[in-house]
């Protein structure tokens, strides 16, 4: 089965017809405007839904297959919500930060493979990687002069480092 991402959540139903809120991250709004199915977290697993229709006004609403009733949207109310990997865009380089990057690896073409981005933390005019390197923590700043490329497939960050970044 395709690599599931989670975009969002689900909040509380919409009208009696089984309409649903949703919140999704700005990132993957076009990607579930555009989904024919998304997952949603029954009990610890992502279940598929097929979507009849989605529409957008003040809130973000779907109207599920086989989810007629208030009752049956209130059933999949306040969850995760997942779309398969493959349907996503690419992140491209200049879109790419924050939560996208975290579990990517980072690779140079000194070092090689540095380590896994952990976390990415935000600081006025810029974001730092952090990532765990011989043994310690060390934060890596992603400026868009530093990375060189984004591999989605392969989840690596190709970075060009100044040289002695990685002994600070």
């Amino acid at each position: 089965m395709d690599k599931l991402v989670r975009i969002g959540f689900s909040k509380k139903p919409h009208g009696i017809k089984g309409e649903l809120k949703l919140q999704a991250e700005e990132r993957y709004m076009q990607d579930l405007l555009e989904a024919e199915v998304i997952f949603i977290d029954i009990k610890g697993k992502p279940a598929p839904f097929f979507v009849e229709s989605i529409r957008e006004g003040n809130e973000l609403l779907v109207k599920l297959e086989d989810v007629d009733t208030r009752e049956a949207a209130d059933a999949l109310a306040s969850r995760a919500l997942f779309l398969p990997e493959a349907s996503l865009q690419p992140i491209e380089k200049e879109e790419a930060g924050l939560a996208q990057l975290i579990d990517f690896q980072i690779e140079t073409p000194l070092l090689g493979r540095i380590g896994i981005i952990e976390d990415v933390l935000e600081y006025p005019q810029q974001l730092l990687a952090v990532v765990a390197y011989q043994g310690r923590e060390v934060l890596i700043p992603l400026h868009e002069n530093l990375i060189t490329a984004i591999d989605q497939e392969q989840r690596i960050v190709h970075m060009d480092l100044p040289q002695g970044l990685m002994e600070l």
